[in-house]
């Protein structure tokens, strides 16, 4: 698929390992033909001084050559949306500002990508964990803690941005939290 196939770029937050493509070398866009969906606080730290939760200070000059260039192709939003059919963006606060969760919907099934709500299962079986470079931990333990309850509920698959490549899978509950099971369905019945 070429770049210019691509048509929309769904950003979770703008820290530099999920940002750092949209520029190539030469500060151009790197899918030139795209909208840009992200939440309006991304959009207003993309926006600011380099301050902590919103972009690192040596991102300084690439934020703002990106934000040029995404200006007029932007999707902004502030609460639930469906940006697309079968694609939905829920606000997800405190690990950055503005960030964001995707879920994915088809064929009456459910895909959550959490970007970094979660770096690993181990915090989503375990949602009052505090990751101590985010933000806000107080605020992205909450958020967890909401995402948790409501996959489990619906029983959605889930993926995050750091999630090695198997680490895709259902969480079911266990006592009074949520538990992360792996893989298939029947992976996801076992005891």
């Amino acid at each position: 698929m070429s770049p210019d196939a691509i048509d929309m770029v769904l950003l979770t937050h703008g820290d530099p390992d999920h940002i750092g493509g949209l520029l190539d070398r030469a500060g151009d866009l790197s899918y030139p033909r795209a909208r840009y969906v992200l939440h309006e606080d991304l959009w207003n730290a993309l926006n600011s001084a380099p301050t902590a939760g919103l972009y690192f200070p040596g991102q300084a000059a690439f934020v703002r050559r990106l934000a040029t260039l995404i200006e007029s192709r932007m999707i902004l939003f502030d609460a639930p949306y469906a940006v697309t059919s079968g694609v939905q963006v829920v606000p997800a606060p405190g690990h950055r500002a503005g960030h964001t969760l995707y879920r994915f919907f088809s064929r009456g099934e459910a895909l959550w990508h959490i970007g970094d709500a979660a770096f690993d299962p181990l915090f989503l079986e375990r949602p009052e964990l505090v990751i101590p470079t985010e933000y806000q931990p107080d605020v992205a333990r909450a958020t967890r803690e909401a995402l948790a309850q409501q996959a489990s509920e619906e029983g959605a698959w889930i993926v995050g941005s750091h999630f090695r490549a198997c680490d895709v899978g259902r969480l079911s509950p266990a006592g009074n939290t949520a538990r992360f099971r792996w893989g298939t369905d029947e992976a996801a019945n076992d005891p």
